[in-house]
C-alpha cells in the first residue's frame, strides 16, 4: 500500500516542526509539505501537489483552520482532515463535526494521542484503498482493462491464491474478507482470487478447513509476475483451478511461478451429444436419460474434472435448445446447469440435479404448460424474504422450511421471475438498500449493509455492480435530487 501524504498547516514554526517529527515517526505516513497559512495550503493543493491528509491549526492569521477546511472540502471530498488547536471551544467542535473531520486534537499535543489519531486514519485509508484497488480489479476482469488490472494490483508482481469451493462465491467470500482483512480479494466467475505481497502466503488453508464445502481446490502461486497480458494470465489460472477440481475432494496445489502452469487442456465434443440429437428426433426420452446417467458413471469412475464436465453439460444444454426441447430461455437453462455444478459435492448429487432438470424439460415438451399449484409456496417465499431483508436464507434453508427440493425452488423462480433464486434475492437487497438511502441520505453505509444482511466490504462491490455507482455516490445523488 502506498504511503499516506500529510500536509501540515501551522503558523508557528516550532510547532510545525514538532508535528512533522510526529508524522514521520508513524509507519505508512510521510510529510507532503508544510504551510504557514491557509492561503499557502490552498495554493499547494491547487498547484497539483497531492495530499491525503490535512493537519491544520484552527487559529491562524487571515484564513483560520475552519475556513481552510471548508475550502479543502470543496476541492476534494475524500481528503482526510484533522484539526489541531489550543482552544477547547464548543462552537469550533460543532463546526468541525459538520465538516466531517477525522478528529480534533488540542494543544499541547500529546504524542500518544497523536499516534492513536493517525492510527485511525491509517486504518480507514487502508480499507478505502483496498476497496478502490478491488474495484479496479473487478472492472478489469469484467471489461478486460489491463490499465485497471495493473492499478488494482499495485505493481507487476504478487502472490496469488485461487480457490474454488462448491456453493456460490457470495456464500463464503465474506469469511475470507473478515479473517484475512489485509488481503485483496476478487472473484472471476466462481473462482476467488486472493492477491498479496509475493512470498507472504496468508493462512488460507486454515480458513478453508473451517468452511463446509466438501469440494475444494486451492491453487497457490508464490510469485506471479505480470509483464504482458495480466488479465489473460489470471483467467488462465482460473481455468487451471477448474481443470484440477474433482467433485467431493479437497485438493491443494502449489507453484513457484506462473510459468509452471501448463496451457489449457483440449476438450473434445461429447460423443453422447450426437446420440441425444438422434433420440430427440425419435422422441426417445427414456433413452436420453439412460445415456446421461451412464455418462455420469463414466465420469465418476475416471474422476473427471469440473472443467470437462462443465463444458460437456453446457454442450448437452445446447443440444436440447437446438432440438426445441427447452420450455425456458436457453440462457436460463444453462444457468441452471451451472447452478447444479456449483452446489454439487459428488458425482451422484450432480447427476441427480442434471437428470431432474432434463426430466423437467422433457416432460414440459410433451404437454401444454398448465398453471401449477406452486404459486402459494412461491408467494410465501417472497413474503419471507421481504419480511427478513437482514437475513440471508440459503437455497438449502428455503428448501428445509418448505420441505421441497432445490431443483423445485429453482424451477419456480425461473418460471415466475425469469432469474435464479440468488439473483432475485440480490436484486431485492439492492432495491431495499437504494430505498433506505433515498429516504435518509445521511444514513451510514455500514447501517445500510447491516439492514440488508451483507458484510460492508462485500456490500460496496455488489451495490456498484448492480447500480454502476458506489453507495457513497448514490448518497450524493439522492441528496441532490431531494
Amino acid at each position: 500500500m502506498r504511503r499516506i501524504r500529510a500536509l501540515i498547516v501551522e503558523d508557528e514554526p516550532p510547532t510545525a516542526r514538532f508535528i512533522k517529527a510526529l508524522v514521520e515517526q508513524e509507519e505508512d505516513f510521510e510529510v507532503a509539505g508544510i504551510c504557514e497559512s491557509g492561503e499557502d495550503a490552498l495554493k499547494f493543493l491547487g498547484s497539483g501537489c497531492k495530499a491525503d491528509l490535512v493537519l491544520s491549526d484552527i487559529r491562524m492569521a487571515q484564513m483560520d483552520g475552519l475556513e481552510l477546511l471548508k475550502a479543502v472540502r470543496r476541492m476534494d471530498q475524500n481528503i482526510y482532515m484533522i484539526i489541531i488547536s489550543g482552544y477547547k471551544m464548543f462552537e469550533y467542535a460543532k463546526e468541525a463535526i459538520r465538516l466531517n473531520i477525522e478528529d480534533y486534537i488540542t494543544k499541547p499535543i500529546e504524542p500518544g494521542e497523536f499516534s492513536q489519531v493517525l492510527g485511525k486514519v491509517r486504518k480507514q485509508f487502508q480499507e478505502e484503498e483496498r476497496l478502490r484497488r478491488q474495484d479496479c480489479l473487478e472492472k478489469a476482469l469484467r471489461y478486460k482493462s489491463e490499465k485497471d488490472f495493473r492499478e488494482g494490483l499495485g505493481g507487476e508482481e504478487a502472490g496469488i491464491t485461487a480457490i474454488y469451493m462448491s456453493g456460490g462465491p457470495g456464500e463464503w467470500i465474506g469469511q475470507f474478507n473478515t479473517e484475512l482483512p489485509d488481503i485483496l480479494s476478487v472473484t472471476h466467475r466462481e473462482i476467488l482470487l486472493l492477491f498479496y505481497e509475493a512470498g507472504k502466503t496468508p493462512p488460507v488453508w486454515k480458513v478453508l478447513n473451517r468452511l463446509w464445502a466438501k469440494t475444494c481446490i486451492v491453487l497457490e502461486i508464490k510469485q506471479a509476475v505480470f509483464r504482458g497480458d495480466g488479465i489473460r494470465q489470471v483467467k488462465r489460472i482460473c481455468h487451471k483451478v477448474q481443470e484440477l477440481t474433482v467433485l467431493g475432494k479437497r485438493i491443494k496445489k502449489s507453484y513457484d511461478s506462473l510459468e509452471q502452469i501448463e496451457g489449457p487442456v483440449s476438450v473434445k465434443e461429447l460423443p453422447l451429444s450426437e446420440k441425444v440429437r438422434m433420440n430427440i428426433r425419435a422422441q426417445n426420452w427414456e433413452e436420453i436419460l439412460r445415456g446421461v446417467r451412464k455418462q455420469f458413471e463414466e465420469w465418476e469412475g475416471q474422476e473427471e474434472s469440473l472443467y470437462r464436465m462443465r463444458y460437456c453439460l453446457r454442450e448437452l444444454g445446447e443440444v436440447f435448445r437446438e432440438g426445441g426441447i427447452l420450455s425456458t430461455e436457453g440462457e436460463v437453462f444453462q444457468e441452471e446447469i451451472l447452478d447444479g455444478i456449483r452446489y454439487a459435492d459428488s458425482y451422484e448429487e450432480l447427476r441427480d440435479s442434471v437428470l431432474e432438470l432434463f426430466r423437467e424439460q422433457l416432460a414440459d415438451s410433451q404437454r401444454s404448460r398448465a398453471e401449477k399449484k406452486e404459486m402459494d409456496i412461491f408467494s410465501s417465499i417472497l413474503s419471507l424474504i421481504d419480511r427478513n431483508m437482514e437475513k440471508n436464507y440459503s437455497l438449502s434453508e428455503i428448501c428445509q422450511v418448505y420441505g421441497v427440493s432445490q431443483p423445485y425452488i429453482r424451477k419456480i423462480f425461473r418460471k415466475y421471475t425469469h432469474c435464479t433464486y440468488s439473483k432475485y434475492v440480490s436484486d431485492k437487497k439492492i432495491a431495499f438498500a437504494k430505498q433506505l438511502i433515498e429516504s435518509n441520505p445521511d444514513i451510514l453505509i455500514k447501517d445500510v449493509a447491516e439492514a440488508v444482511g451483507v458484510e460492508t466490504f462485500y456490500f460496496s462491490n455488489i451495490f456498484s455492480k448492480s447500480t454502476g455507482m458506489t453507495p457513497s455516490e448514490y448518497k450524493i445523488l439522492s441528496k441532490e435530487n431531494k
